[in-house]
């Protein structure tokens, strides 16, 4: 059984060496997207043998998942963000996990993530289990490189216990990162939440009230779910407040020409698109939106 690690960098120098550390015992191969990092990213890649591909980033990763994947050179993939590790029981079962299941046409496993803010030295469980699908068979998922977005599975996938085996997401409140990711959220989606009525009508008529559905409302149903409130959990509901009404303001103040781009985004994907611009096929897959003279180019 052999795996393949793909991430992906810029000026990800701390948390790079600190997941390769995590990893690089029980992978085959590690394949890593950088942005042109111009830290010591690039020299700590080298020294775990990994192999760089240096693309002009886009201000968030998703978009070149797929180009890391066909570059793997095994099908059984573990895709880990540079903010991120793997317990220990799941770095020791990992391989046998996936042999034992073989049998059971299991292509993919969904994994528990904790978010971990380092300068409170505890966890957060506010957004817990989180479940991620980070271990799958190349060959039979999909996905379209949005921002947020969930792999689709092309056939049986697994539950992991979440007390055994999950991931460790190392988590700081950054403001900048959030305005930038409801920037390029609000681009790329024609309704950005997928959310009950209740929230849809906030997000329309009062976005402010968005911030109370985290905090304190969501605070006191995540309460009641696992029994347990601390700091970083209290910080965590007021950081989502902030980024759904952000993302919800940006919404509803956008201009008809930014909803037809959305639809064009969620429609087709920014990876398809990418490699439409790389291939010169741009105008024919965006031929029936052309007369609208929609530019596909992102901000970031």
């Amino acid at each position: 059984m052999k795996i393949c690690l793909i991430t992906f960098t810029r000026n990800s120098e701390k948390g790079l060496k600190r997941l390769l550390e995590n990893v690089y015992e029980i992978v085959d191969d590690i394949v890593i997207i950088d942005g042109f990092s111009t830290d010591n990213t690039l020299k700590i890649a080298k020294d775990y043998n990994a192999r760089i591909y240096q693309r002009k980033p886009l201000g968030y990763p998703d978009p070149e998942r797929l180009r890391a994947m066909k570059l793997c050179k095994y099908d059984w993939i573990l895709h880990l963000d540079t903010d991120e590790i793997i317990n220990e029981n799941l770095k020791h079962d990992l391989k046998s996990l996936i042999l034992k299941n073989l049998g059971r046409d299991i292509v993919a496993y969904k994994i528990s993530r904790i978010a971990y803010y380092e300068h409170l030295n505890m966890p957060s469980y506010y957004s817990w289990p989180d479940w991620q699908i980070r271990i799958y068979n190349r060959r039979k998922v999909a996905f379209k490189g949005l921002i947020h977005e969930h792999i689709k599975v092309q056939g049986k996938y697994l539950y992991l216990p979440l007390k055994k085996y999950y991931i460790i997401h190392f988590h700081k409140l950054d403001l900048k990162k959030i305005i930038k990711y409801t920037y390029i959220h609000k681009k790329v989606y024609v309704r950005p939440f997928n959310a009950s009525r209740i929230r849809n009508f906030l997000t329309k008529y009062n976005p402010l009230m968005l911030l109370f559905l985290h905090f304190p409302i969501g605070l006191i149903k995540k309460y009641k779910k696992v029994k347990y409130i601390n700091r970083a959990t209290i910080l965590h509901s007021v950081e989502k407040g902030i980024y759904d009404t952000y993302l919800a303001i940006l919404t509803v103040t956008r201009s008809n020409k930014e909803k037809k781009m959305a639809y064009i985004f969620e429609s087709n994907g920014l990876t398809k698109i990418l490699d439409a611009i790389d291939n010169n096929k741009l105008y024919e897959l965006l031929k029936d939106f052309y007369k609208y003279n929609i530019s596909c180019k992102i901000e970031t």
